[in-house]
């Protein structure tokens, strides 16, 4: 019986075919794996870029509200030393009609329609006063909101970068789900903006 000096020739061609076979396979898959890893990068440069244009648009904002605040709260301020000015004033002209009573002396008619204008100031004056810093609180908390959103966009900004050079996908993950938040930050700031118009149009009456 003569020895098999190796496979059948149908054989061979069969071991040939698998091993084509697996090769085409562990091909196919890491192509796969390429165009996969290539999307979410992909994916991940523009996350990144819409975080930080709208990281830009959060921190004009921020500032913005941070000079309106102290702006207001300057103006209120200067209402604030009107008012006292306005008070001292009052003092005075009261205390010339209480010397002028004790003297048994008419009271010029100027100091009473003085002191009529003085209270009629008054009231205006503390009606600035007080709108003014309200106005100040409210520029205040818009900037607060702009800044949380500024800190959460940066942190998903930097994740992200770290995502790219680590090749993970969780840190990515994690990095827009800050940068979400931030979004939502600026959304509700936005939200109350548009609730308080009737205020900024009390902003800008009072300014004027």
């Amino acid at each position: 019986m003569a020895e098999r000096l190796g496979p059948e020739p149908h054989e061979f061609q069969e071991q040939v075919l698998e091993a084509i076979g697996e090769i085409k396979t562990e091909l196919n898959t890491e192509v796969a794996n390429e165009n996969t890893e290539h999307k979410w990068l992909k994916w991940l440069g523009v996350s990144t870029a819409i975080l930080s244009s709208t990281a830009a648009v959060a921190a004009m904002l921020g500032g913005y509200y941070a000079n309106a605040s102290s702006v207001s709260q300057s103006q209120a301020s200067d209402r604030l030393t009107q008012f006292q000015a306005n008070s001292m004033k009052r003092h005075v002209d009261e205390s010339v009609i209480i010397m002028l009573k004790a003297q048994q002396k008419p009271i010029p008619n100027t100091i009473k329609q003085d002191l009529d204008k003085l209270a009629r100031d008054r009231v205006k004056i503390k009606a600035d006063a007080t709108t003014l810093q309200a106005i100040s609180q409210y520029d205040l908390r818009q900037h607060n909101y702009f800044s949380y959103a500024i800190t959460a966009l940066q942190v998903g900004i930097s994740l992200s970068a770290i995502a790219v050079i680590a090749r993970n996908r969780r840190i990515w993950y994690l990095g827009m789900g800050l940068g979400t938040v931030g979004i939502a930050c600026m959304i509700f700031a936005a939200a109350s903006t548009s609730i308080a118009a009737p205020i900024l149009a009390i902003h800008q009456s009072v300014k004027k």
